[in-house]
């Protein structure tokens, strides 16, 4: 091909400064059916390749995500059995140690009183021997009400199981 004869063999002549892009083109006899079915087998092959794209792009990042949710999953659901059979261990273990305890009701309260010395003046005003070191401990139940009609209980905690068979005398109606 000589220097001079460059140019696409579907032009007639060298494109020039005046040439239109209409004239650089080749005639050819392309229908608006052929347009048509060009467009519909280029939509479908973009379609293929667009929906294998999100594929692979689903598979290499979004299904590891998905297997790591459910293993995470499993894991609060398993924690959330283990922590049902501590919170049934701890019930039992508090249980066990409230074995030992009394409740007492309906006791006014005052500000700065001694719950140890109001449960043995209430065991002495029933005629029960209990002395102070049958009880390991005694406090009020929660915090202060505002409400000055409603008293919050005593709990004693016994040392030894002997405190108990004294517990009859703390029946409220006897307050």
């Amino acid at each position: 091909m000589s220097p001079e004869r460059q140019f696409p063999p579907f032009m007639t002549s060298r494109p020039t400064m005046q040439s239109t892009p209409i004239q650089m083109l080749p005639q050819s006899f392309i229908t608006d059916v052929d347009i048509q079915r060009i467009v519909h087998t280029l939509r479908i092959y973009l379609r293929d390749k667009i929906r294998g794209l999100v594929q692979a792009c689903v598979a290499e990042h979004v299904t590891p995500l998905l297997n790591k949710i459910t293993e995470l999953q499993l894991f609060v659901k398993n924690m959330s059995n283990k922590d049902a059979v501590l919170e049934q261990d701890l019930d039992d273990a508090n249980q066990y140690s409230r074995r030992h305890c009394v409740i007492v009701s309906n006791v006014p309260e005052n500000n700065g009183e001694s719950t140890d010395d109001i449960i043995i003046q209430i065991a002495k005003d029933n005629g029960s021997n209990i002395v102070l070191s049958d009880a390991d401990r005694s406090n009020r139940n929660g915090p202060p009400k505002r409400n000055a009609g409603k008293h919050r209980d005593i709990i004693v905690n016994y040392v030894e199981e002997q405190g108990i068979e004294n517990q009859d005398h703390f029946h409220p109606e006897t307050v």
